[in-house]
């Protein structure tokens, strides 16, 4: 998928994707699976949810292609921030929280010294299938034995496509084969995108801890 695919969503506020509160998924599973008190949100956006793992004793190290997401997320939530500029990151920092504003891709490993947790609510599903494999060969170079909470979708795609797209656990064994899979729950949410109400497509949560 093209980078400015989600530069323009940004720039025209198309954030759908955007929860404006705090995903349950995060606040009821991380602290049972959390192997530091450093966390990893890849592809954050401007996620309240780090809001959330500041005010539990979190560190957050996130990356965003989108400079206006990120600059919303602090000065929304009024954190004072510093910037740093590297080759490939501007890198906005606070006390606890660093975000790389740049292509995650290109994120490297001494950048997550003691972090051992990633929370992907949005992350995965937000890459078509050639670069999910990408994806997953990064955490693999990066955060090999993490522990990772993550949130999945699987609905139809012959009708309509994502993002988000639809994932499954074979998939993600296939992707993850360096991790053990556990699925903790399953269900229909109540809130789905609207091309999927139109298309009148069932749409099935999971969540899932990786270890």
């Amino acid at each position: 998928m093209n980078p400015d695919f989600w530069h323009d969503r940004w720039k025209e506020n198309q954030i759908g994707f955007h929860q404006s509160d705090y995903n349950h998924h995060l606040t009821q599973y991380l602290n049972l699976i959390a192997k530091s008190k450093k966390v990893f949100v890849p592809l954050c956006g401007k996620s309240k949810d780090m809001i959330w793992l500041m005010e539990n004793g979190y560190d957050v190290i996130g990356v965003e292609l989108s400079e206006i997401a990120v600059k919303n997320f602090f000065q929304e939530n009024k954190i004072d921030y510093k910037i740093d500029k590297t080759d490939t990151f501007t890198i906005f920092k606070s006390d606890y929280c660093v975000i790389y504003c740049g292509d995650l891709f290109d994120l490297e490993k001494d950048f997550f010294d003691d972090c051992h947790t990633i929370y992907d609510r949005a992350s995965l599903i937000a890459l078509p299938i050639e670069m999910r494999k990408k994806y997953a060969l990064k955490i693999e170079e990066l955060l090999p034995n993490a522990n990772t909470l993550l949130i999945t979708i699987e609905y139809n795609q012959e009708k309509v496509n994502g993002p988000p797209f639809s994932v499954d656990k074979n998939e993600l064994n296939n992707l993850f084969n360096f991790k053990k899979i556990e699925l903790l729950e399953s269900y229909e949410p109540k809130h789905i995108p609207i091309k999927f109400q139109e298309n009148n497509i069932s749409v099935k949560s999971n969540i899932f801890k990786l270890c």
